[in-house]
């Protein structure tokens, strides 16, 4: 069974800086998934900006 861990933040600074963090490798190295909640007009940008397998990011809005 894998782990899933949701993050959510809707202010783009505080996500930018967890996933600048060494929290993020850390747990994609133990096979972690992490799921990034942001507002939904920062999502692509912040998708582009971290590309990693296993790091999704989704919408606040889109979730709704």
């Amino acid at each position: 069974m894998s782990k899933r861990i949701f993050i959510s933040a809707d202010h783009g600074m505080a996500i930018i800086y967890f996933l600048q963090s060494d929290v993020v490798p850390t747990l994609l190295a133990a096979g972690v998934e992490i799921v990034v909640l942001t507002d939904d007009e920062t999502k692509a940008k912040i998708a582009s900006s971290f590309v990693q397998p296993g790091l999704t990011c989704e919408g606040l809005i889109s979730l709704m």
